[in-house]
């Protein structure tokens, strides 16, 4: 499990990476987004998405960053 979200991943920032310099690289502001919204925030969910399960897969000692539920709910 924890393989298959890590692959995910890694496919999901690659085309987000990949969609932002689509983004990036339009004249017209209003395009551009546009296609932010419609292009880049959906890999953004993907991400979030697997980035959630793998916090709750892997062990706290092992997971070197402040989870987020951490980061909600700690002052």
């Amino acid at each position: 499990q924890i393989s298959k979200h890590v692959n995910n991943l890694q496919k999901n920032v690659h085309d987000m990476i990949e969609e932002r310099k689509v983004a990036n690289n339009m004249d017209d502001i209003i395009q551009s987004s546009r296609h932010y919204c419609d292009m880049v925030f959906p890999c953004l969910e993907l991400i979030r998405k697997d980035c959630d399960k793998l916090e709750l897969l892997v062990d706290d000692e092992l997971w070197p960053l402040p989870k987020y539920r951490e980061l909600l709910f700690t002052r």
